[in-house]
Formats: structure tokens, C-alpha cells, sequence
């Protein structure tokens, strides 16, 4: 049977468009009109969509109209064949007309105008309906469902979008998590990875899902296997071909041969291909390509490319293609084609086994994984294990880079058929890599442990699996935070002659990060500049990057760990690594949350979630949303905090590299709360791994101030002395600023509450000149802040203001609204009010702007309309000025500036 995209199923995945759907329907059951754009890619369901929350109760009367693209005026078809003022010469009339129209048929209840396939309306009759929905007084909901890239809609579709911003409905297709859903809804089991897969295939749209899904296919989770076309839409492609001379076909075919690798090709690709085919559509080629791209077949590619509209489309052609004929295209196309395509296309026209080519296709994808291209060595180990005399040892390969590229899923799926595999020790060595990268650190253990008891009386003969696997045991202690031994496996990895260029280099960042732990800080700077030495830009850079990064951080050089991660966070620069991307992601996040720049750190961590969730990299989820959590935390955003909690949580926590920055976001969350015994509790794990290993080096995992000043709070005094001795003793011989900055601030806190206020004072003042020429604005507020509470309650007012104040202003420019209420409230004790000239310095320009039109009465469309910007931009901006200020709502606002004024 096949299904529709309006099946019940296909709404899998749709709770939050449907609920904004309702909200706007709520509104307009209230006797508000509305406009709502609801658009996405074409099949993707925003029909559907629309039709089930329409279909609730209170339903509301449905009127359909459709835009076509031959008919002229949208307007003229809502007329009907009534005369009416054109919307193109007399828009206002138009307007006020159409407004007339459509509040007829709500005179008995609302009603929804649907307007299909909007963006073919032309551009006037767009403008009256918008002007039309802003003049009426009557329960009228106006729905226009577009499909398309918002980028290529005619101006008139994206001047009402952009109006009506605040009720535009975007509808993204499926994510894999939704179709696994989906297909379990239809009684099919489809693994992570297949989800993944069927998801991109289909672009998450959900008729072409539900169709594959009933159909026979269901290897889903096999990346050797390509994905099918839906029965209709190779129908449709076949119905497109049939109206075109054999030229187009022959176009088709070719260009399906040469997108089977690489996923798209280029003019000259195509010409050569066409010309040793023999084809006559070689002699005019352009034309055919732009028949072929009218017919909706191909499409020109932002950097002049060609591809098919869709991985579907490209599916219907190729699978049309009878096998004898596409061995020959394939073979062809390997006679035509360089290097690393060629090599692939001569693989898909060999028909059985091919020991030769499969050598050579071997070694090119060891270069290219020396180079650090492991995605697409992965690809050639894949495609040519099915022509290899040992396809064992090219998908053990195989595992191995796409675990290296970060596509644990990919690799993952591989997984069990190389279980089975031998040489055993390097079997071991590979899914012990898998497993450890997933968070799985006892599992790894035992397999690592099993891999080097393997390799034991192989050493001598097979130095490459003794390197390997000493090398994946060092970046197991990294990650286990055992620095003594990280610099154990690390020596030993480059002892042995076998290790590869890549794993050299890596072994050497991680000895470089082993002697950071241990506190040889020589040592690591020596480790980082012989490796900076030795190795040119390309995916090795991108690691030895990360790694000093990482290690300056830890030394309080914070601007220039910013340069290095930033320049290891791009893996098509280097070349590099979806793994190393997301380490050098998440120490820039810390990094920019110790500078202050927290939008810039929000940033970063979001840009890398994708990432993140789309490798299945679990191990490195805690430490990319701890920056995040606790950004949200201290800006008030609750449930954004709390979501990357569950995140940080979510995810194994075996390893340290993962257990402790999951605790430090719960524990300063709890902090911002006021939750001290809570502190107590998220760090109490933390505390256990430090009794057991040294995590303490400072820099390195700042959770030692976090707990000590829980205990000062909880009135734990003794404990906390005890616990902070040591710590302070370590970072004085250090000189580690930061660190002395911190524990500073609780020490202070500790004296004070010993009733010792001249040696609490000092220590403020000492944790703050820790702070000179560093950009610390987050711990300097926090020290100034209990500076301030200890002076106020110390009856020492004219000094708590001035602390006070300089807490606030750094909270204010940092937008931290607890913090700054928390200020407020002992500015108020210390008898004095906030100053309006204290903060507004934090303000921005275009935020002064807003605030000065809505705090003269401008309602936010107002405003919106004033600065010809979005309403959901002023409401953004409204948000922060709140928060800088110290304000609950545009009451206090007003009162604010009214009080300034006078």
C-alpha cells in the first residue's frame, strides 16, 4: 500500500508547527484576524499540515483558492469575476475591497481564507491581502502555504513573510529521530544510522518516507547498499523523460554516473563522458542541459556544478538503468575521469573480484587518510570492499576512518560485521576506538586491554598495530584524565616505527597534554613547540591547533588560545577532523564565557550541536553544552539552561572529560539558583574522581572554588579550610591567576564568615588584583559582588556601593538578569537605587533606539515599524534592555526614563 503525506503518521515530528498553528487560530477564535505563511521544502507536508490543525475543533469555515503560475492576478481569482479595484494601481482600494470580501463570510464565525502554491501570486494582490488582514475587525485567518527556498520567492512572497514574521511558519523535513518514529508507527525497526540516511534521502519529507517504508527495501542500515527512489517518483522521472528527445535520457543517464561519485559533476565531466559514449547529445550540450534542468531533472549548483534536484531524482534515473548498460556507463566514465573518481567509477563497473584495482584503491585511500581526508577514504573503502580479495581487512579500514571523520553511525552500522574479523588485536584496537569515542570507557578498557594482550607476540613483526593501539590508549587515558599515563602510551606509540604520519603527530599532542596533567608545564610547551615545528597546515595543524589551544587556555593565555581554536574549528579548511572540530568547539566556548563574550560562545556551541548530534561524538556532548548551560543560566533562560542539561546528561559519563563538565553545569546552574546544597550534590561525583586521580592542575577543570564556597555557604567551615589549603598552595606555585582569583574570592568569604572583615577585605582585594591586564569580567563581577554583600553587612555601606556598582555594571554589559537583581537587592540594602546612568552606557545603539520608542508608548509593531525591522527583533532587543537594566516590563521602563528626565 502506498501512503499519502496526509496520512496521521505523517504529522510524526510536527508538535511545535502544529502548535503555532493553534496559537494563531486561538487568536483569531478571539476576533483577531491574522495572516500566516506556512512554507517549506516542496512534499515536505505543509498542506497536510495546515489541514489537520484546521480540521480541529473550533474548526473554523475553510475557503481554497490556489496561485498558478499562467493565471496573472491572485486577486482576480478570490474575485471571482466581481469587479474590483486593481491591487496593482490602487492598492488601498484593492485593500479595503478585499478586507470588505473577506469579512463576509466571518459575519457567522471565523473563517480561514487557505491560499495554496502561494509563492506563483504576483506581488500586488499579496500586498492587498496583507494590507486587507492589518484593516479588518473580524475573526479571518489568512493561510498562504508556499514551497520553495524562501531565496528564490518572488518579492512580493517575502514582503508578507517578513511583515508577518511573527506568524511565518518555517517546515523543516524529518530529522531521523522523526522517522524512526515513522517507521515504527508503519511496523518497521530502522536503526539511527538508517534513519539518518532514509531522512537526507527523502530530505525529510514524508510521503516519499511513508512509500519507502512500505515498500520491500530494508537494508536501511547498510551505507554499501544505495537507498531506492519511491515507485512515484520514478514514474514521474520516466513521465519527464518520455516528453524528451533521447538526448535528455542519454544526459540523465550520464550525469546519474558521474553524481554516483561525489554527488555532482560538472560540464566537462559530462562532455567527455558523453563524447567516449558516443552520444549526440555531447554536440550540444548546453541546450540539453537546460531541457534537462526545464524538466525539473537537474539544477545548477551554487558553484557552477550540476546535480540532481534531489538524491530522489538522482535514485529514479540510475535505478531505471538496466545494470549491463550502467556497468558500461561506469566504465566509461573510469576511462575518462583522474585520479580518485576514476579509481571509484572502474570499481562500480567491475563485476566480481579485482585484487589489482582493489590494491590500488587501498593504497589512495591510505593517502587520503594520511592527508586527513577520512570521509572520503571511508568511501573508497567501502565501495571497493565489494571487490576485494579480503573485503575483512578494507571494512576493518573502513570502521577506522569513518570513526577518525566523526560518523560514529556509519561506522557503527559496519560494526558487527567486523566483529567477527581477525587479526583480533586490531579488530579490538578499532571497535575499542568506536566505543570509547561513544563514551563507553569501561567497555574500551576491556577492549584495549584485550588488543594489546592480541598483539603481544606480534609487536616486532607488526609495529603499525602496536602503535595503533598505543596510541588509542593514550587518547583513552586523555580522556580518562590520567596524565601519567597519557605520557606512558604516548612514549610508547613513538616507539615503535609503524605509526603513521597522522597518528604521530597526534600522539604528540596528546604527550603534549599528558605533561599539562601531570603539571610539567615545560615539558608541554616544549611538546607543543617541536609539533608546531615539524608540520604544515592540513589536518595534523588542526589537531596540534586544538591541543595548544587547550593547553593555553589552561595558562590563563586566553586570547591566544582563542586564535588556535579558532583556526581548528573548520574541518573543510584543514581537511581535518569532525572529532577535533568539536573538542577545539568546546574549549572556544569556555574560552569566550571566561571573556565575557557570551552571544559569541551561545554562537559557537550552536553551530557545533548539529555536529555533534549528527556524528554520534557522545563523549564530547558534556563539555560543548556546559559553556551553554550555564551562559543561559546566568542570563535567566531556565528552560534553555535546563535543555542543555539534559543534553550534557544525557550521553554516557564514564569517562572524566565527560563526568566533569556535566557536573560543573549542574553545579553553577544551582549556584545562579542560590542552591548551595544542591552545588553539593552535582559535584559530589567530581569530588569522588578526585580522591582517586589528580584532576586539580589549575586551568584544567575549574571545579574546586565551585565546591568550596558551597561549603562556606552551607556553614561547612572546617571542611572548607581544609579542602582549600592545598589548592591555594597549588595555584601560588603556579602562579596561575585565575586560579588564585577564584579561590581568592572564596577564602574572603571564609574569613568573613569567621567575623574576620580586615583579612576578608585583603582577600578580595588580592583575588581582584589577580585580575589585572587579564579580561576576566565574569569572575571579576563575582568577586565584586561578594565583596559588596560583605561590606554592606558589615555596616561599611559607601564601600559595598562602589563594589555593588562595579558588579553591576559587568553584569549589566554581560545581560546576567539574576545577577544583576541579586545586585539590585543589596544595592537597595545599602540605600541605594540603581542609576540610570550607570547602566545605559551597556546599552547598544539600536538597543537605546528601542528602548526610547517604547518608552515613550510605542507598541513593539510600532517600534518595529519605526526602524523598519521585524517585530520579533524588537521583542529580542526589549528582552535584553530588560535584562541590562534591571527591568520587568515596559512599565518600569517608561517610569525609568520618566524619572531620568526629570
Amino acid at each position: 500500500m502506498s501512503a499519502q503525506p496526509g496520512d496521521a503518521a505523517g504529522l510524526i515530528g510536527r508538535g511545535a508547527e502544529l502548535a503555532a498553528l493553534r496559537a494563531v487560530l486561538a487568536r483569531v477564535g478571539g476576533g483577531e484576524p491574522a495572516l500566516v505563511v506556512v512554507h517549506g521544502p516542496a512534499g515536505v507536508g505543509t498542506s497536510a499540515l495546515v489541514d489537520a490543525a484546521l480540521a480541529e475543533e473550533p474548526a473554523p469555515r475553510v475557503i481554497r483558492r490556489a496561485a498558478v503560475h499562467w493565471e496573472s492576478s491572485l486577486l482576480a481569482g478570490i474575485a471571482a469575476g466581481a469587479p474590483h479595484p486593481d491591487p496593482a494601481t490602487d492598492p488601498d482600494a484593492a485593500a479595503a475591497w478585499l478586507a470588505a470580501r473577506c469579512a463576509e463570510p466571518a459575519a457567522d464565525g471565523p473563517v480561514a481564507h487557505v491560499v495554496e502554491d502561494a509563492q506563483h501570486a504576483d506581488t500586488a494582490s499579496l500586498r492587498a491581502l496583507s494590507s486587507a488582514v492589518r484593516r479588518l475587525a473580524a475573526p479571518v485567518l489568512v493561510v498562504l502555504v508556499a514551497s520553495g527556498d524562501p531565496e528564490r520567492w518572488p518579492v512580493g512572497l517575502a514582503e508578507v513573510r517578513a511583515a508577518h514574521a511573527d506568524t511565518a511558519i518555517a517546515v523543516a523535513g524529518l530529522g531521523p529521530a522523526d522517522v524512526a518514529s515513522l517507521a515504527a508507527s508503519r511496523g518497521r525497526a530502522i536503526g539511527g544510522y538508517g534513519a539518518g540516511r532514509l531522512a537526507r534521502h527523502t530530505a525529510g519529507c514524508p510521503g516519499p518516507i511513508i512509500e519507502l517504508l512500505d515498500s520491500r527495501h530494508s537494508l536501511w542500515d547498510d551505507p554499501r547498499v544505495p537507498l531506492p527512489a519511491p515507485r512515484s517518483v520514478v514514474a514521474a522521472f520516466r513521465r519527464a523523460l518520455a516528453g524528451e528527445p533521447p538526448e535528455v535520457t542519454e544526459l540523465a543517464e550520464a550525469a546519474a554516473t558521474l553524481c554516483a561519485v561525489g554527488r555532482s559533476t560538472s560540464g566537462d565531466e559530462l562532455a567527455m563522458l558523453l563524447a567516449a559514449a558516443g552520444s549526440g547529445a555531447a554536440a550540444a550540450l548546453l541546450p540539453t542541459i537546460d531541457r534537462a534542468v526545464g524538466a525539473g531533472i537537474l539544477c545548477p549548483h551554487v558553484d557552477g556544478r550540476i546535480e540532481f534536484a534531489s538524491p530522489l531524482g538522482l535514485a529514479a534515473v540510475r535505478d531505471r538503468v538496466p545494470l549491463t548498460r550502467r556497468v558500461r556507463w561506469h566504465r566509461q566514465a573510469g576511462g575518462v575521469l583522474g585520479a580518485d573518481r576514476g579509481l571509484l567509477h572502474r570499481v562500480l563497473a567491475t563485476v566480481g573480484r579485482d585484487d589489482e584495482l582493489a590494491a590500488s584503491v587501498i593504497r589512495r585511500a591510505e593517502q587520503l587518510a594520511l592527508a586527513g581526508a577520512w570521509s572520503d577514504a571511508a568511501e573508497m573503502l567501502i565501495m571497493v570492499s565489494r571487490i576485494a580479495g579480503d573485503p575483512a581487512e578494507c571494512l576493518l579500514r573502513a570502521v577506522d576512518a569513518l570513526v577518525s571523520a566523526g560518523d560514529l553511525p556509519a561506522a557503527a552500522a559496519l560494526s558487527p560485521e567486523i566483529e567477527g574479523f581477525t587479526p583480533v588485536a586490531r579488530r579490538d584496537a578499532v571497535i575499542g576506538y568506536l566505543t570509547a569515542l561513544q563514551g563507553r570507557a569501561r567497555e574500551a578498557e576491556l577492549l584495549y586491554e584485550r588488543a594489546w594482550s592480541g598483539s603481544a607476540g606480534t609487536v616486532g613483526a607488526d609495529a603499525a598495530t602496536a602503535a595503533l593501539i598505543s596510541q588509542r590508549r593514550a587518547l583513552h587515558a586523555l580522556c580518562d584524565w590520567r596524565p601519567e599515563e597519557l605520557v606512558a602510551w604516548s612514549e610508547r606509540a613513538l616507539e615503535f616505527g609503524g605509526a603513521t604520519a597522522s597518528a604521530v603527530i597526534e600522539t604528540k599532542v596528546l604527550y603534549g597534554l599528558g605533561h599539562l596533567g601531570a603539571g610539567r608545564l615545560a615539558e608541554a610547551e616544549e611538546a607543543y613547540a617541536q609539533v608546531m615545528a615539524e608540520i604544515p597546515d592540513g589536518a595534523q595543524a588542526q589537531r596540534a591547533r586544538m591541543g595548544r589551544g587547550w593547553l593555553r587556555m589552561t595558562q590563563d593565555a586566553h586570547e591566544e588560545a582563542r586564535q588556535d581554536l579558532e583556526r581548528a574549528l573548520a574541518i573543510r579548511t584543514w581537511g581535518g577532523s569532525a572529532r577535533i572540530s568539536l573538542w577545539a568547539h568546546g574549549w572556544l566556548a569556555r574560552v569566550l564565557y571566561e571573556l565575557g563574550e557570551w552571544d559569541a560562545a551561545l554562537e559557537t556551541v550552536e553551530r557545533r550541536v548539529p555536529l555533534l548530534q549528527r556524528s554520534g561524538l557522545d563523549l564530547q556532548a558534556p563539555l560543548l553544552h556546559w559553556s551553554a548551560a550555564r551562559v543561559h543560566a546566568l542570563r535567566g533562560a531556565t528552560e534553555r539552561a535546563e535543555r542543555h542539561l539534559r543534553a550534557a546528561g544525557s550521553v554516557p559519563r564514564e569517562y572524566a572529560c565527560a563526568l566533569i563538565p556535566a557536573a560543573l553545569a549542574r553545579a553553577q546552574v544551582a549556584e545562579v539558583r542560590g542552591d548551595h546544597p544542591g552545588v553539593l550534590r552535582a559535584l559530589e561525583p567530581v569530588a569522588e574522581l578526585a580522591g582517586r586521580r589528580d584532576i586539580d592542575e589549575p586551568g584544567c577543570w575549574p571545579w574546586q572554588h565551585a565546591w568550596a564556597s558551597a561549603l562556606v555557604a552551607t556553614g561547612e567551615l572546617e571542611r572548607a579550610d581544609v579542602f582549600l589549603r592545598p589548592h591555594e598552595e597549588r595555584a601560588a606555585a603556579r602562579g596561575h591567576r585565575t586560579s588564585l582569583g577564584r579561590l581568592g574570592e572564596v577564602r574572603g568569604r571564609w574569613l568573613a564568615a569567621r567575623g574576620r572583615l580586615d583579612e576578608a577585605r585583603a582577600a578580595h582585594a588580592a583575588a581582584l588584583g589577580q585580575l589585572d591586564q587579564l579580561t576576566r569580567p565574569v569572575l571579576r563581577a563575582s568577586i565584586s559582588l561578594s565583596l559588596g554583600q560583605m561590606l554592606r553587612r558589615a555596616g561599611k555601606r559607601k564601600e559595598a556601593v562602589g563594589a555593588l556598582g562595579e558588579a553591576r555594571e559587568l553584569y549589566a554589559g554581560l545581560a546576567a538578569q539574576p545577577m544583576l537583581l541579586r545586585t539590585d537587592r543589596e544595592l537597595r540594602a545599602a540605600g541605594l537605587g540603581t542609576r540610570r546612568p550607570l547602566v545605559l552606557a551597556a546599552l547598544t545603539p539600536q538597543e537605546r533606539t528601542v528602548a526610547g520608542l517604547v518608552a515613550s508608548g510605542a507598541t513593539n509593531r510600532e517600534a518595529s515599524e519605526e526602524l523598519f525591522v521585524s517585530v520579533k527583533t524588537v521583542e529580542y532587543h526589549l528582552t535584553r534592555i530588560y535584562t541590562k537594566l534591571g527591568l520587568r516590563g515596559r512599565a518600569e521602563l517608561a517610569a525609568h526614563y520618566s524619572e531620568a528626565d526629570g
